[in-house]
């Protein structure tokens, strides 16, 4: 795993980005230095342990931190920012055995978790049949801004690879609502007919995102500890909730009419759901598209036997729908 984040060439990706035609980034003399210097290790750090989500959402906090407090003419910040925005992208999780002749499977990671080493079993299960490939993304972003990168990552990675189609997809915790926002937009022809298993999707919102956004908490954690990360859950123009927007009528018939083919799988302890989005599942998820997960919490559900078995059948059972017909 710890390959899967170099470049083409196979050069170690930090090493173009972060001292570009060789020249370092960093002066001495500067105020900034140890937060740039932090940065820039974290950046190496997580790129050459594979996404590892603790030391990427260090790096993500140390950048917020770092704009607040420096100057914006500062080019250090753009190149660090600029190359942290690189790393997020898709990527092979070993494109030495891409073929055509699979389907492929997008993985798209949940907040805090990063790819590895949370799908570290669904990539072992499915890896025999399918070409694996995996969104990575700054989780403390607007979700809008996650969404429009995943429709250009994707579009760009598409038309450079043109992988089998119809696209499996398996998504986790936000990651289900991070798709579903990208899938709100004009491009259809991105995701249509793809066969999509939800992990752990966050019906309505997860109660604790909505804790966060509470006035007291903005005040006196977010603001003053993270900053920006009051941000987190507003769409692109601020006005609507993201998940109202997932989940309002329109919304679910939008999704519904482009990704035709898909399934939640639902802890049954689910720690994130509310009890109003229980109530609601069959209303809003539709019957025969969830299957709840009998003992199952959320940061457990996606290593769980039940979960991959019922992932498997699933995408099983698309990929003969989706199989040509003898005339």
């Amino acid at each position: 795993m710890g390959t899967v984040l170099a470049d083409r060439g196979g050069e170690p990706f930090q090493s173009a980005v972060l001292s570009p035609k060789g020249n370092a980034i960093e002066d001495p003399g500067s105020a900034y230095r140890h937060l740039l210097g932090t940065c820039r290790q974290l950046l190496e750090k997580g790129l050459a342990n594979g996404g590892d989500s603790s030391v990427l959402f260090r790096l993500s906090i140390y950048l917020r931190r770092w704009k607040s407090v420096a100057p914006s003419h500062d080019p250090r910040v753009a190149a660090v920012t600029s190359a942290w925005e690189s790393v997020q992208r898709v990527y092979f999780l070993d494109e030495s055995t891409f073929t055509r002749a699979r389907p492929t499977i997008l993985f798209i990671h949940g907040s805090g978790v990063g790819p590895f080493p949370v799908s570290n079993g669904l990539f072992r299960e499915f890896s025999w049949n399918y070409n694996i490939a995996f969104f990575l993304y700054d989780h403390l972003e607007p979700i809008g801004d996650i969404a429009r990168r995943l429709n250009q990552r994707w579009a760009a990675f598409r038309k450079e690879h043109r992988p089998l189609e119809p696209l499996r997809i398996i998504s986790l915790s936000y990651g289900t609502s991070i798709l579903r926002y990208a899938v709100l937009t004009p491009n259809e022809q991105l995701w249509q007919g793809s066969s999509l298993v939800e992990i752990a999707p966050v019906v309505l919102g997860s109660k604790y995102m909505k804790w966060l956004n509470a006035p007291p908490t903005q005040v006196f954690v977010l603001r003053l500890a993270v900053p920006n990360l009051r941000n987190w859950a507003k769409g692109v123009d601020g006005k609507d909730s993201p998940q109202q927007i997932i989940w309002a009528p329109q919304g679910l018939a939008c999704f519904d009419k482009v990704i035709k083919t898909w399934l939640s799988l639902i802890p049954e302890r689910d720690e994130h759901l509310s009890s109003e989005a229980r109530r609601h599942l069959k209303d809003l998820l539709g019957d025969g598209k969830f299957l709840v997960i009998k003992g199952a919490r959320h940061n457990l559900a996606p290593g769980l036997k039940e979960v991959i078995s019922q992932a498997r059948k699933f995408l099983e059972s698309s990929d003969r729908a989706a199989a040509p017909t003898a005339d």
